[in-house]
């Protein structure tokens, strides 16, 4: 959820696209694991 915030954040307030993309893919990445996560157990 804050990497959500945070590539929002950095999307409207500021001009690093680099920044934005490491956020979404961070945030991607814990989903993916959560859920990894969740069916392995």
């Amino acid at each position: 959820m804050i990497c959500g915030v945070l590539a929002w954040y950095t999307d409207t307030f500021t001009e690093r696209e680099d920044l934005v993309k490491v956020f979404s893919f961070v945030g991607i990445a814990s989903m993916v694991g959560l859920v990894t996560w969740v069916l392995v157990e």
